[in-house]
């Protein structure tokens, strides 16, 4: 029934015919594949029992139409069968947040009967997952969302970004905006705006080191800046002295960063930040940013 290319003119009659008929005078013999190794008893038992309902009683090659095969478990664990169980829950004009907050609410269950297994969501495609990440995220749940839940969506990760990028390109006046906002330093919009000046092509880290500039700041934001300006200077001074990732890492735990993150498994996401950029950078210390965004 896996027909997925229709629009291709792909025909499941096709197999049909030749399985009743052959390939002009070679006969063939079919061999269904019937052992499920993947799901257990009770959950084979229940797709048979729906699935011989929902597909037709017999194949037809003009339709396309396949007849249902049941599948025999080959997990039989009595063990786990006691607990396996296959519910459905259906909703009438609820919106994605409220399927998000059921969803959030079954696992919350079964980890509270079930704490040390794993748990898989599965969806149609991306899209289903608008809803259901954030409130994965507001309930505190940990999780693995490869390829959906990006790091660069994350604050500590793209704080980390422009930290790479100033450090990398000191004229990069957005990179070092970015950077001077971020927690470990957290100048205010009005101090960003005096430090940046009336000439909008002048070199931010060069402003950020004349005393002339920088004493026009508020008192917070002369001590916000005096804090973390040592560190970045002691970066730029030892650029090209090691490995791309070690200086961007110290830099990092130099300025603060660890303070900054506010979940235990921004941690996790930090540290596959610098592995990451170890991996593009080996040897050298020019990095496609592009690359290491996507």
């Amino acid at each position: 029934m896996q027909s997925i290319y229709r629009f291709r003119q792909a025909e499941v009659g096709l197999f049909i015919r030749m399985q009743q008929e052959g390939i002009g005078s070679i006969k063939l013999i079919p061999l269904t594949l019937a052992v499920n190794f993947r799901s257990q008893q009770k959950i084979v038992e229940w797709n048979n029992q729906r699935f011989s309902a929902i597909f037709p009683a017999y194949s037809d090659i003009g339709t396309g139409a396949v007849h249902f095969n049941q599948s025999i478990a080959h997990h039989k664990d009595e063990h786990a069968e006691a607990n396996a169980s296959v519910t459905v829950a259906g909703f009438h004009d609820a919106d994605d947040k409220t399927q998000a907050q059921a969803v959030i609410g079954y696992i919350e269950k079964t980890l509270a009967q079930h704490p040390t297994e794993k748990i898989a969501i599965l969806v149609r495609s991306r899209p289903h997952l608008a809803a259901i990440v954030p409130a994965l995220k507001a309930s505190k749940l940990r999780y693995q969302a490869v390829e959906i839940d990006p790091l660069i969506t994350r604050q500590s990760i793209q704080d980390l970004l422009a930290l790479t990028r100033a450090l990398l390109h000191p004229a990069d006046r957005i990179a070092w905006l970015a950077v001077l906002r971020a927690p470990w330093c957290g100048l205010t919009l009005s101090d960003l705006l005096t430090l940046s000046g009336q000439d909008r092509y002048s070199i931010l880290w060069e402003r950020m080191n004349k005393a002339s500039v920088t004493s026009t700041l508020s008192p917070s934001g002369q001590t916000r800046l005096k804090a973390i300006l040592p560190s970045l200077q002691a970066a730029m001074h030892n650029r090209e002295r090691g490995g791309f990732r070690q200086w961007i890492e110290q830099t990092w735990l130099a300025l603060g960063g660890p303070a900054t993150l506010t979940e235990y498994d921004e941690m996790n996401d930090v540290n596959a930040y610098f592995t990451l950029l170890e991996e593009l950078t080996s040897g050298t210390h020019h990095i496609n940013f592009e690359l290491l965004k996507y």
